[in-house]
C-alpha cells in the first residue's frame, strides 16, 4: 500500500504534465518588452492566448518533479543507485542542460531567458523542467512501474486534445464558444484546426507523437476496450492533422510509417540471406522512387526562387536618403526653406532626376512622379508625421510599398526611416545582413522557410560553444533589415523563430548544445533500434517503448520544419524518459 501512494503521488504531476498543460489557454495582457526596438509594435499592452500559462505550469511542474525526484531517490538502496550504465545516456542532455544555463547566464539579453518573449515564452526554466521531466519519468518507470498510468494519461489527454480538434474540423470551436464577447479575434478560419497549439504546424507535432502508441496498441494489444479507444484516437488524430494542413507533419508522418513497415518486414525476414536480400530491394525501391520524385523535387526547388524586387538597398545618410534601385542610386532629401518644403532628388553621379507634381492613380493621390526611366514607378511626397510638433518628412512610394524618412524627429538632425509602427531607425550598411550562400535565392523554399533558414545559417559561426540565450533568437534574427525582409516576403512581420529545431538550439544555446543534443537522441534511437529487434510484440511494456521510439522519431523528423515549443515539447520530453526507463526494464528482463 506504501508503494502505491508513492506512484499516485508520483504522478500527479505526470497527469498536469500530459493531460491539463497542453490544454490550458487564458489570456494574458503584459507590457509591451519590445517597445526600444524599431521592429516591433509601438503598443505598450500586448497580450498572449496560448503559451504564456503553459510556460508557467511547466516551470512549477518541473520544481515540483524536481523535489519529488529528490525524495524518491533518497529512498533508493545503495545495492539499487541510479548510477548504473544506463544512466550514462542522460550525459550528452546534462552537457547540453549546462551549455543552455550558461548561454542564458551571459547572455546579452538575459531578462528575456528567464522571462520568455511574445508569440515563444519558452524560458530557461522550462528548458530545465524538460530534462527534469526526462529523468523523472525514467525513475517513475524503472522504480515505480508507472509505464501504464503513463500511458492512460497519454489516452487521457490526447482524447481531450483529439476532440477539441475534431470539433473544430467540423466549424465547433469551443474556444470561440467559450470566448465570444470577450473582444477576442482569432486568427484561424473556421474549420482550419489548430487545437490548443497557437499554431497549426503544431497540431501535427503533437499527433506523431502519439500516433504510433494508437496504431500498435490497435495492432497488438489483446483488451477489445483498448483497441477501440485507439481506433477512435487514431481516426481524430488523422482528422487532426488533415484539418490543420500540416505538410510537415503528414510528410513525417510518412516517414515514420515507411520506416516502421521496414523495420518489421525485416524482423519477419528471418535469416540473415533473406534479410541482405530484403535491404538490397528495399535500396533499390528507395533509389527508384527517388528517380521517379527527384524531378518534381527539382521543379519545386527552381519555383522557390525569391523573385527578384526592385529595392537593392536603403540607407538613410547625414543630409540624405540613398536608395539603390534597378542597378541605380537615387538621392533624396527634403531642406525646408523659408517655411516652405523642397525635394532635392538626384542619381550617383549628383544629376538631378526630374519629377512632376501630379495626381497618381497607382498611388491615390497628389505626388512627385520621378519622370527619368531609370526610376519609373517611384513616387515621393510630404508626410505629416506629428501634427503635435508639426514635424514632417517624406514617404517615396516604390512599386507597392511606402517608405517614410525624416530629419525633423531626430536629436542628430541626420535622416531616418520612420517605420509604419511608429519608430525611428538608421538604417546604414550595418543593417544589411549576412546570407548563407546554397539559399540566398531560395526563399519561398518549404513555405517562406527558406529565408528564415538562409538568414540563421549565416550567423551561427557566432554560437559555436555558447548560444544567445534561451528564447533569445529574435533578438539574433535580422529583423532590423528592413529591405531585406521587404524583398523577401516578410514585411509585416518579424521573426522570432526559425521553424527549424536543430537551427533553434544552436542559435540559442550554441552549435555544441546541438551536437550533446544530437548525440543523446541517436543513442537512445540506435539502442531502441537494437533492443526491439530482438522483443516480441506481445505485451505492453514493448508496445509502448517502441511506441516511444517511433513517436520520438516523428517529432525530430518533423523538427526539420518546426521549432520547440511550449505548447508540444514537454511531452517530447516525457516520452523520451518514459522511452529510456522502458529500454531498461527489457534489458534487465532478457
Amino acid at each position: 500500500m506504501k508503494k502505491l501512494t508513492q506512484k499516485h503521488i508520483c504522478c500527479i504531476p505526470l497527469a498536469v504534465w500530459i493531460v491539463v498543460i497542453p490544454l490550458v489557454v487564458r489570456m494574458k495582457a503584459f507590457a509591451n518588452p519590445f517597445l526600444e526596438y524599431p521592429w516591433y509594435s509601438r503598443e505598450t499592452a500586448i497580450a498572449d492566448f496560448f503559451l504564456f500559462y503553459k510556460s508557467m505550469l511547466v516551470t512549477a511542474m518541473g520544481a515540483l518533479m524536481l523535489l519529488l525526484l529528490l525524495w524518491q531517490v533518497s529512498k533508493v538502496k545503495r545495492k539499487e543507485t541510479l548510477l548504473h550504465p544506463d544512466t550514462r545516456i542522460f550525459l550528452p542532455i546534462l552537457a547540453y542542460l549546462t551549455l543552455a544555463v550558461l548561454s542564458s547566464l551571459f547572455s546579452e539579453h538575459s531578462y528575456f531567458c528567464t522571462h520568455g518573449v511574445p508569440d515563444q515564452f519558452e524560458t530557461v526554466w522550462n528548458l530545465i523542467a524538460y530534462v527534469t521531466a526526462a529523468v523523472y519519468c525514467y525513475y517513475v518507470v524503472v522504480y515505480l512501474d508507472c509505464e501504464m498510468p503513463v500511458v492512460r494519461l497519454i489516452y487521457a489527454g490526447a482524447a481531450c486534445v483529439g476532440l477539441i480538434c475534431v470539433l473544430q474540423f467540423f466549424k465547433i470551436d469551443i474556444y470561440r464558444l467559450i470566448y465570444q464577447g470577450d473582444n477576442i479575434t482569432f486568427a484561424f478560419r473556421p474549420g482550419l484546426v489548430y487545437g490548443s497549439f497557437y499554431n497549426i504546424n503544431y497540431v501535427g507535432f503533437y499527433t506523431l507523437l502519439f500516433l504510433p502508441l494508437f496504431v500498435l496498441f490497435l495492432l497488438f494489444y489483446k483488451d477489445f476496450r483498448v483497441r477501440a479507444a485507439s481506433a477512435l484516437l487514431l481516426a481524430a488524430f488523422l482528422i487532426s492533422i488533415i484539418g490543420a494542413e500540416s505538410s510537415a507533419g503528414i510528410v513525417a508522418l510518412a516517414a515514420v510509417a515507411v520506416f516502421a513497415a521496414l523495420f518489421f518486414l525485416f524482423r519477419a525476414a528471418g535469416t540473415k540471406k533473406r534479410r541482405l536480400l530484403l535491404a538490397a530491394a528495399a535500396a533499390a525501391a528507395i533509389v527508384c522512387a527517388l528517380a521517379a520524385v527527384m524531378p518534381r523535387v527539382s521543379a519545386y526547388i527552381k519555383a522557390s526562387d525569391t523573385e527578384k524586387k526592385d529595392i537593392d538597398h536603403i540607407f538613410t545618410r547625414d543630409d540624405h536618403v540613398e536608395i539603390g534601385y534597378r542597378g541605380n542610386v537615387l538621392n533624396i532629401s527634403m531642406p525646408v526653406v523659408d517655411a516652405s518644403i523642397e525635394f532635392h532628388v538626384s542619381d550617383q553621379t549628383g544629376q538631378e532626376v526630374g519629377a512632376t507634381y501630379a495626381y497618381s492613380e497607382q498611388f491615390g493621390d497628389q505626388c512627385f512622379l520621378l519622370t527619368d526611366e531609370r526610376f519609373s514607378g517611384i513616387a515621393i511626397r510630404p508626410a505629416l508625421l506629428s501634427e503635435e510638433t508639426g514635424a514632417y518628412g517624406f514617404t517615396v512610394w516604390i512599386d507597392d510599398k511606402g517608405w517614410t524618412f525624416t530629419d525633423q524627429m531626430t536629436e542628430d538632425g541626420t535622416y531616418y526611416h520612420y517605420s509604419g509602427i511608429g519608430s525611428l531607425t538608421k538604417l546604414t550598411e550595418e543593417n544589411v545582413s549576412a546570407d548563407f550562400g546554397p539559399l540566398v535565392d531560395k526563399s519561398s523554399l518549404g513555405n517562406g522557410r527558406g529565408f528564415l533558414w538562409n538568414k540563421t545559417i549565416a550567423v551561427l559561426k557566432n554560437f559555436i560553444l555558447f548560444g544567445s540565450g534561451a528564447d533569445t533568437f529574435v533578438f539574433e534574427f535580422p529583423n532590423g533589415d528592413f529591405v531585406d525582409r521587404y524583398n523577401n516576403g516578410y514585411d509585416n512581420m518579424f521573426v522570432t523563430r526559425p521553424h527549424n529545431l536543430y537551427l533553434q538550439i544552436a542559435v540559442q544555446t550554441g552549435v555544441l548544445s546541438l551536437i550533446c543534443f544530437l548525440v543523446f537522441y541517436l543513442w537512445y534511437f540506435v539502442s531502441s533500434l537494437r533492443l526491439y529487434f530482438r522483443q516480441r510484440f506481445d505485451n505492453p511494456l514493448v508496445l509502448t517503448g517502441f511506441a516511444a521510439m517511433l513517436g520520438t522519431a516523428g517529432y525530430m523528423i518533423s523538427g526539420l520544419a518546426n521549432d520547440s515549443t511550449i505548447t508540444v515539447s514537454p511531452l517530447y520530453w516525457a516520452m523520451m524518459g518514459v522511452g529510456i526507463g522502458i529500454n531498461h526494464k527489457l534489458r534487465h528482463q532478457s
